[in-house]
């Protein structure tokens, strides 16, 4: 079993990553998505809703995952939760969804900065409830929360990563489908990141690491 450490590292925009460093020289890396992520669903006129990860989500990696003592295979180190709700305030009663995903058995390799998760390697089990609160629910007979159906899940790629240079931020990532109609990113680009071909990664880099300087900088 191995003995934890933890240190609190404050990265890009004060977003706070805490690494855990083990007795082995493995770090685990943990990552607040609270606004750095989203979940998007196809709707009936073939546009895209998407729903930005909100409190409690969560992703803490192992970067170590197969215990040889040397970093570069990543997993998770527990099952992580995110979160997503949308939600529409009628008077002073409120009406919406909340969606949850539990993310498990990912593997990947953590190259300098990059993650390349494995294809198909992580599983996703979506859960959907509808809530409602206030007079607008009661005069209607709406209950206060009831359970909504899903569509089935795939086996999920969660793709190409980018971190910061530090290692304390998910700078932003490819889509992870999960479903038919259904995917997550990661990460705070304002939009998903095309996965690098041999020879153009280090060019998206040095694009995201210019925008962030410029960001931070005003």
């Amino acid at each position: 079993m191995r003995m934890l450490r933890w240190t609190l590292c404050v990265g890009l925009a004060g977003v706070a990553s805490l690494y855990l460093a083990s007795d082995a020289g493995a770090r685990l890396l943990q990552f607040d998505l609270a606004g750095g992520g989203s979940y998007g669903a196809t709707n009936l006129l073939g546009g895209t809703n998407v729903s930005p990860f909100s409190s409690t989500s969560v992703v803490t990696l192992d970067t170590d995952a197969n215990d040889d003592g040397v970093e570069g295979d990543v997993g998770f180190a527990y099952p992580t939760s995110l979160r997503a709700t949308s939600e529409q305030q009628i008077g002073i009663s409120v009406v919406g969804t909340e969606d949850l995903f539990a993310l498990s058995m990912a593997t990947g390799t953590l190259s300098g900065h990059e993650i390349f998760w494995n294809s198909g390697s992580a599983e996703v089990l979506h859960t959907r409830t509808a809530y409602c609160y206030g007079p607008y629910c009661a005069a209607n007979g709406t209950p206060e929360q009831a359970p909504l159906p899903t569509d089935p899940t795939l086996p999920t790629s969660l793709g190409y990563w980018l971190l910061s240079d530090d290692l304390t931020r998910i700078v932003g990532s490819t889509p992870a489908v999960f479903s038919a109609k259904e995917s997550l990113t990661f990460g705070f680009a304002l939009s998903p990141v095309p996965e690098p071909s041999a020879g153009a990664g280090i060019a998206l880099i040095l694009l995201l690491a210019a925008a962030q300087r410029a960001r931070t900088s005003r």
